[in-house]
């Protein structure tokens, strides 16, 4: 098993590190698949995608909304919001369940594949897909596909963050796909570290520490990971990498705090 999650860690580095636009469907399997690798397998879950685009034969955003959310049901999984399961791209295609961040990926990767042009929007509390054909047409992709106006997506702005919080139009743009990324594996780290799994928290800290512009921080927390799940080494190889990022006296403390963690082996 280690074996295999060496091998998808490095694929992971290479789709993210990759030129040009980021894979978000392979990406986002690669991390179910670090979680669970005898379960998940990427290619095969990259050609479910394809046959869902295979489905469409009206290439419009209407046409993949009447497939993915009317034909297939995909929808909201409000029962059980918080389950990781929630998060995994190929238990949400499996499924037909999921939050709003990952239905959005399969609604707009699905889309691509049909030559329809989408987007994410990360609007503060509910993650929106947008059309790059008609900018004042999004989605809510957790409501069943939902088609929304700019003043409705601001409703639902109020109604999530009450009537006091100013709703601003840049609410609505496109968000990077290593952004979308990079919030789904915060979404788990979220669930893990509130329900003390820290096996799972050190896998998600792992691969969030190779997205480019990860802050270097993190790595303090994968080395406080390791350090809970007994692997002192790995929290010391943590922290001193840390340590040659920053500099001062951070640096220092971080040097110390490795030795500290060293002269518990002896």
């Amino acid at each position: 098993m280690e074996t295999a999650r060496r091998e998808i860690i490095e694929r992971f580095k290479r789709v993210v590190n990759a030129a040009g636009t980021l894979a978000l469907d392979e990406a986002a399997l690669l991390l179910a698949a670090y979680e669970r690798p005898t379960e998940v397998d990427v290619d095969l879950e990259l050609q479910r995608l394809d046959e869902l685009a295979g489905s469409i034969t009206n290439p419009t955003l209407d046409g993949v909304c009447d497939v993915i959310f009317g034909e297939l049901g995909f929808a909201g999984n409000a029962a059980a919001y918080y389950e990781p399961a929630n998060s995994h791209l190929d238990q949400v295609v499996q499924r037909r369940k999921g939050i709003p961040i990952t239905l959005a990926v399969v609604l707009i990767e699905v889309a691509r594949r049909a030559g329809v042009p989408l987007f994410g929007v990360g609007m503060p509390g509910h993650f929106l897909v947008g059309d790059r054909v008609d900018d004042q047409l999004f989605v809510d992709p957790f409501r069943s596909g939902a088609r929304l106006t700019p003043g409705e997506c601001a409703h639902i702005f109020a109604t999530m963050q009450g009537s006091a919080a100013e709703f601003r139009p840049e609410f609505l743009l496109e968000t990077p796909r290593s952004e979308i990324l990079m919030r789904i594996i915060n979404n788990l780290r979220i669930i893990y570290q509130q329900a003390g799994q820290t096996k799972q928290l050190v896998r998600v800290l792992e691969l969030m520490i190779l997205l480019p512009g990860a802050p270097p921080a993190e790595r303090k927390q994968l080395a406080a990971a390791f350090e809970r799940d007994g692997r002192i080494i790995e929290a010391v190889d943590q922290l001193e990498t840390l340590a040659d990022l920053v500099s001062g006296p951070e640096a220092e403390q971080l040097r110390s705090a490795a030795i500290r963690l060293l002269a518990r082996l002896n």
